[in-house]
């Protein structure tokens, strides 16, 4: 579950430096136990689009909630700014992990 949470992190994170470095607005959006970043292309398959699937190895988990002002979508604005903050509930077994997104700043961080 931590492997995972960093993950969710890191992509958070490198969204919101999308945003800046390009000027533009960034999605990720939460689709049930995948993520994706539109408009990306996959560093590994650059014809698809920038997926994250956390049900599969070496993740195995599940994402219990995505929430983002009533939404399963962060939208970072050309300045790094969430349209809304929120969190991102994965869980495995009996463990679950929180990732965080403050509206204020648009910080990333994990519980």
């Amino acid at each position: 579950v931590d492997l995972a949470a960093r993950r969710v992190m890191q992509d958070l994170q490198y969204a919101r430096e999308l945003a800046q470095s390009r000027s533009t607005t960034q999605d990720v959006t939460f689709s049930g136990n995948t993520y994706t970043l539109p408009g990306i292309p996959d560093p590994n398959r650059p014809a698809n689009t920038f997926t994250v699937d956390l049900s599969r190895s070496p993740y195995a988990l599940v994402i219990k909630a995505a929430d983002f002002g009533g939404a399963p979508t962060v939208r970072f604005n050309m300045h790094g700014m969430p349209a809304a903050g929120g969190s991102i509930v994965l869980l495995r077994g009996s463990t679950t992990r929180t990732v965080l997104v403050a509206a204020g700043s648009g910080a990333v961080t994990v519980q």
